[in-house]
């Protein structure tokens, strides 16, 4: 009885599951062509997104490579500022991308970079940067040449000279010898391991000194701030010695003797080891018997990008 209902509803469904599944075959076929199109849509929007994303990273890496330059081979690209920009190409691909890298000076130790990644295909990204409060690194003898003018901190590992009218506008260390010549300027704080030599009239330092050796200053030379003179190396017998209308118009701190050698040489208050004096006929200011060393300390990288923008 069971097996006979079973048969007579299976008779009576015959050919329905086929059209039921015609007609979600039709449908389907309706929807996979849209379907399809979406997929491939989305796909294309992935590439490209993939792409752009590769192509600003490229970018991004000149950015810092410029960076890197400015601050470790500032002395191959400097002579285009302020002036002139530094274009150059990285030697190598990134991420498959060409880079093209323009750096320009643009205000008080502040410079533009522009990065741009391309492929063969031409697409592109660009990436602009301003950075600043940067520290150059120099490796070897600094020396400016006759009206060069430097904006920013230094740190030399060798020795410095500044000809005729040259200047620097920013803090500088070095490991060796500091040497100014006829009207020079530094603009900021002064740090030499070895001695600080003002060579001729109209040479100025605005800021206070540090030496571990001895300081020399010709006729007419200034110094504005403090002076700290170690003396483990002297000019004659002396740590800090003055020619005629030499000034030093803050205090001296000096491990040894002091010449004030003219009657037009002047300096602040002396801070000197016990057993040593000033002496000369220039002026000097109150003596005190407290000499103890003071360094400075060397300047610090803290500056970086100041603002990032991708096109």
């Amino acid at each position: 009885m069971l097996k006979k209902f079973f048969k007579r509803s299976l008779k009576e469904e015959a050919g329905h599951v086929f059209i039921l599944a015609l007609i979600i075959l039709a449908f389907g076929s309706l929807a996979l062509a849209p379907l399809l199109n979406y997929m491939g849509t989305g796909l294309k929007a992935g590439q490209t997104f993939e792409e752009k994303t590769s192509l600003i990273y490229a970018a991004d890496a000149g950015i810092e490579d410029a960076i890197w330059k400015l601050i470790y081979d500032f002395l191959s690209i400097k002579d285009s500022f302020p002036d002139e920009a530094h274009e150059y190409a990285l030697s190598n691909k990134i991420n498959d991308k060409n880079v093209d890298i323009v750096i320009k000076y643009v205000r008080s130790g502040t410079y533009q970079i522009k990065s741009t990644a391309g492929n063969d295909n031409g697409s592109s990204a660009t990436v602009t940067a301003y950075v600043g409060g940067l520290t150059h690194m120099i490796y070897g003898k600094l020396e400016l040449s006759s009206g060069e003018v430097l904006e920013g901190d230094f740190i030399v590992d060798g020795d410095v000279e500044l000809s005729a009218d040259a200047g620097i506008i920013g803090s500088i260390y070095s490991t060796g010898d500091i040497i100014l010549n006829a009207r020079a300027e530094i603009i900021g704080v002064v740090c030499s391991e070895g001695n600080l030599e003002l060579n001729a009239s109209g040479i100025v330092v605005d800021n206070d000194v540090y030496v571990g050796g001895y300081v020399k200053m010709n006729a007419h030379t200034i110094i504005s701030g403090n002076v700290h003179a170690h003396g483990q190396e002297l000019y004659q017998e002396y740590a800090v010695y003055l020619d005629n209308h030499a000034t030093i118009e803050g205090e001296v701190w000096s491990n040894k003797s002091i010449r004030v050698n003219g009657p037009q040489s002047n300096i602040g208050n002396v801070h000197i080891t016990e057993g040593y004096e000033p002496s000369g006929p220039g002026s000097w200011g109150e003596i005190y018997y407290d000499y103890e060393r003071k360094f400075c300390e060397k300047p610090q990288n803290g500056g970086g990008i100041d603002s990032y923008t991708i096109n």
